[in-house]
């Protein structure tokens, strides 16, 4: 809903509107750069550590992965990788902080996916940066298949993405007027 104030439209944040600074602000709040829960258990257990959770389900464990998504380039601790990709996650980062900022969806499940993406992201560059790695808590098997470990972060990217792809093949969209005239 638009209001005039001081002669500038103002859109009311609604359900179906939510304000974007607000959702991001509060993803950013939830991931601190090192969160008490993720200190203790750093601290309460040593890497390569594994506890089943749900039998032949769900596993806590602590791994580092200094690489990306699912252990890709893991094996290459080298200071020009990390760099790249810090300088990577960055630049993600920014565009996804100016999509959200500049989004007109106004779509309540397109804007909580962007500030999922960039909570996420943000998480885990600050892991990188500080920790020089990401501490992945998590593991899941499904029969013999192992899904690679993943973290809190990990999972608001991918909550996140599945938002954005729900919008973009079911979302509601704006009526387009139809012009009657033929296009030159």
């Amino acid at each position: 809903m638009a209001q005039k104030l001081g002669g500038a439209k103002v859109r009311r944040a609604t359900l179906d509107s939510p304000d974007k600074a607000s959702l991001a602000l509060a993803h950013a709040r939830c991931r601190r750069p090192r969160p008490r829960h993720q200190a203790w258990f750093e601290s309460q257990t040593i890497e390569g550590w594994r506890h089943e959770l749900i039998r032949n389900f769900v596993y806590l464990v602590h791994s580092r992965n200094p690489g990306l998504a699912f252990g890709i380039l893991s094996d290459s601790a080298s200071t020009a990788t990390r760099v790249i990709l810090i300088l990577g996650s960055i630049a993600i980062i920014a565009v996804l902080a100016w999509l959200l900022v500049t989004s007109q969806s106004g779509n309540a499940m397109a804007v909580a996916g962007l500030a999922l993406l960039l909570g996420g992201a943000t998480g885990n560059v600050t892991d990188r940066i500080v920790h020089g790695a990401v501490t992945d808590f998590f593991e899941v098997w499904f029969g013999t298949y192992r899904y690679p470990a993943f973290n809190v972060a990990d999972s608001a990217i991918a909550i996140g993405a599945i938002l954005i792809l729900l919008d973009i093949l079911f979302g509601r969209r704006p009526e387009t007027p139809h012009s009657n005239s033929p296009t030159p």
